[in-house]
């Protein structure tokens, strides 16, 4: 891999980083978005128990997405050790491959190294294949993580209609449509971080 690709593969994975620090710092937002209107609630004159429950529910949801972007994560970390140690074995395997080219040159054996150029090319073929996998376990976490956001969206829509069907004051109303934007925010990033991941 040339120094460029790597800068790239580096900065793909910086954004991609950043997108899923992004969608964790959403997900708090929705949790205390939802713990604020459970409040607010509370303080209302009107009775909204639907309003009530379905806060509940997106503070579950704000947990539970949490943990699956905390997997993201963790599986992304991985990806940079696996990645790092992959490019040191490159350059280890182009070392070898400069001393085989040179021995060869001088008249030495080609079995002279032929052992450890085969070591150094299965060592290599293995970090590659795991990043592959690690790369592909990230990719199934962001899909867990946008089907739970569907889930989301349809607890942010509930909180709506809960708020309006309850006969709720305008401030229930603005707390669940700032919950609609948190998580369609919340979306954006996870799709762009897809994205990045499938370049």
């Amino acid at each position: 891999m040339n120094r460029g690709r790597r800068d790239a593969e580096l900065l793909r994975v910086v954004r991609l980083n950043e997108a899923i620090k992004a969608v964790s710092e959403a997900s708090r937002q929705v949790y205390t978005i939802a713990l604020n209107a459970m409040f607010a609630a509370r303080q209302s004159q009107v009775r909204v128990p639907g309003f009530n429950r379905v806060t509940e529910e997106l503070r579950v949801f704000s947990q539970r997405l949490d943990r699956s972007v905390a997997e993201v994560g963790g599986s992304l970390g991985q990806m940079v050790r696996v990645g790092a140690e992959l490019a040191k074995q490159n350059r280890r395997g182009r070392h070898f491959e400069r001393a085989d080219a040179g021995c060869r040159r001088q008249g030495a054996s080609p079995a002279l190294l032929a052992g450890v150029l085969a070591d150094q090319r299965s060592r290599q073929g293995t970090f590659a294949r795991l990043l592959e996998n690690l790369r592909h376990a990230v990719l199934e976490a962001l899909g867990r993580a946008l089907r739970l956001c569907g889930i989301g969206e349809q607890l942010a829509v509930l909180c709506k209609v809960e708020a309006q069907a309850g006969g709720a004051n305008s401030e229930l109303d603005a707390v669940a449509v700032r919950l609609q934007q948190a998580i369609a925010e919340i979306l954006i990033r996870l799709n762009g971080a897809r994205a990045l991941l499938n370049h």
